[in-house]
C-alpha cells in the first residue's frame, strides 16, 4: 500500500507542528503528523514511511513501528490529509 499527502490549499509549518488549510477544515498536525505530511508529499509505501519515521523519531514504545505508522496513517486518511493509492 502507498500513501500520498492530499495537497492543502495553504499551510504553515513551524518547528513542532503544522497547520494545513483544506476547503472545509483547518487541521493542526503534531510533529509526527508534520513529518508524515512532508515525507508523503510524493507517494510512498507504508514500509518506507515507517522506516523513515524510525530514523527520525526512533522506535515507538509498546508497539511495532509498522503498527504505529498504520494507526497514524488511518487517522490522517480519515481527516482527509492523506490518501491511499
Amino acid at each position: 500500500m502507498r500513501v500520498r499527502l492530499l495537497p492543502p490549499c495553504d499551510k504553515l509549518v513551524r518547528v513542532d507542528d503544522a497547520l494545513l488549510l483544506y476547503p472545509e477544515e483547518l487541521i493542526r498536525l503534531s510533529g509526527l503528523g508534520t513529518a508524515i505530511a512532508e515525507i508523503a508529499a510524493t507517494p510512498i509505501s507504508v514500509d518506507d514511511l515507517s522506516d523513515e519515521l524510525v530514523e527520525r523519531f526512533g522506535n515507538p514504545e509498546g508497539s511495532s513501528s509498522q503498527h504505529a505508522t498504520q494507526a497514524v496513517i488511518d487517522e490522517l486518511v480519515e481527516r482527509g490529509v492523506l490518501e491511499i493509492l
